[in-house]
Formats: C-alpha cells, sequence, structure tokens
C-alpha cells in the first residue's frame, strides 16, 4: 500500500508543478 500512496502522491506533485511551477530551490 505504501508504493502505492507514494506513486499517487508522486503523480499528484507533478501535476501540481505542471499547472504551477515552483521556484527553484
Amino acid at each position: 500500500m505504501r508504493a502505492v500512496l507514494g506513486i499517487l502522491r508522486f503523480a499528484y506533485e507533478i501535476m501540481s508543478t505542471a499547472q504551477q511551477p515552483l521556484a527553484p530551490q
């Protein structure tokens, strides 16, 4: 289950950054 949650969270972060690019760290 942790692997699935990690993948979902990873995809969510990608979609978020696609909509509004984050500042370079």
